[in-house]
Parts: structure tokens; C-alpha cells; sequence
């Protein structure tokens, strides 16, 4: 009974990969071929990774300015939750 399953997964295996090998389109190109690119695609590549930088930087910020509230609250700071008030300096 062992060896029937064993069987039935190996025949599924291969049946599984000869589909895929034929059914799967054809490329011209390998894997590791150059695809062209164009020029306005490189500038508009460019401005895209430069607000994606500056959309990092905002949110390092915040999550630093985030983390400086939270540990201004725990080490005694009074929140809307209650505690000791905070004193204006």
C-alpha cells in the first residue's frame, strides 16, 4: 500500500513538472539578459526613488519623535491616562 502512494506522488511530481515545462511560454532571452531601458524611464526611476527617500525620512521622524512621546510618558510624564502632571519648562 506504501509503495502504491509512493508511486501515485512521484507520477503526480512529473506529470505536474511536464505540464508546466509545456505549457509554460517560451522566452528568447535567458534569465540573466539585459532588458532595455529607455532614458525617460531611468529619469522618472530617479524622481520615484527620490520621494520614496523622502517619504522614509518623514516616517523615521515621526517614528522617532513617536518613540520620544512614549518614553517621555513612561518615565512619568502624565498622559490623558492620569498620572503625575507634567510641568511646562
Amino acid at each position: 500500500m506504501g509503495d502504491q502512494r509512493r508511486g501515485v506522488g512521484i507520477f503526480g511530481t512529473f506529470t505536474g513538472y511536464l505540464a508546466n515545462f509545456f505549457l509554460s511560454p517560451r522566452t528568447e532571452r535567458g534569465p540573466d539578459a539585459a532588458v532595455p531601458v529607455s532614458a525617460e524611464q531611468v529619469g522618472a526611476d530617479a524622481g520615484r526613488a527620490a520621494q520614496l527617500r523622502e517619504l522614509l525620512a518623514r516616517s523615521e521622524a515621526s517614528a522617532a519623535e513617536l518613540r520620544r512621546l512614549l518614553d517621555e510618558d513612561e518615565s512619568g510624564g502624565a498622559g490623558e491616562a492620569g498620572g503625575t502632571p507634567r510641568r511646562d519648562e
